[in-house]
């Protein structure tokens, strides 16, 4: 009995859908009709003022969803921030190393397990494609012996650099990574 109804509904929606369409069908043509057969003294104006509302309604609209995406992205941009300066302050710290005078110490395996962990879930829905490739290559390399993580751990800041709308342009050579290293120059003996 449920599904009939239900198929009633449905078949009256489109018949109404399908009405509405047609009527509105009949009126445009009638409406084009009409000033098509006027006074062009009387028929271009109006022309003239259907084609400017319907650019100027086109550009509002427009406008109306370039402000509400830039809404959106700006919102979204403040998460996955703060996001990823936790990622971020998780990974220099372990860079820094035993610093001297640096009050931020590397987090404990276990730490930095649970860190990962964190993170990952939640560049599940904020991250990137690109961040989210970038950290699987950190996973899928981590069990290489020979596994060197700088550069992998450069393309992350890059694609977080990128995600939240800053330019890499002219960043290469690790320098990303340099900014933490208390000796730099030892990245370029290696």
């Amino acid at each position: 009995m449920k599904n009939i109804k239900e198929i009633l509904l449905i078949v009256l929606g489109f018949i109404l859908v399908a009405g509405i369409l047609y009527g509105g069908l009949k009126i445009t043509v009638f409406f084009i009709n009409g000033l098509v057969l006027a006074d062009p003294k009387v028929s271009m104006p109006i022309i003239a003022a259907m084609i400017a509302a319907f650019v100027g309604i086109t550009a509002s609209i427009i406008t109306q969803r370039q402000t509400k995406l830039r809404e959106i992205d700006e919102a979204h941009r403040a998460k996955k921030v703060e996001i990823y300066q936790k990622f971020m302050f998780t990974i220099t710290s372990m860079l820094s190393g035993n610093i001297e005078h640096l009050i931020t110490k590397p987090p404990t395996e276990a730490e930095l397990a649970n860190k990962l962990f964190e993170f990952k879930q939640d560049i599940l829905l904020w991250g990137s494609p690109k961040v989210i490739k970038s950290i699987v290559e950190m996973q899928k390399n981590s069990t290489n012996v020979n596994y060197d993580p700088l550069p992998i751990v450069d393309n992350i800041y890059k694609a977080i650099r990128e995600d939240i709308g800053l330019s890499n342009s002219g960043l290469n050579n690790l320098e990303l990574i340099r900014l933490f290293l208390t000796d730099p120059e030892k990245l370029d003996m290696k």
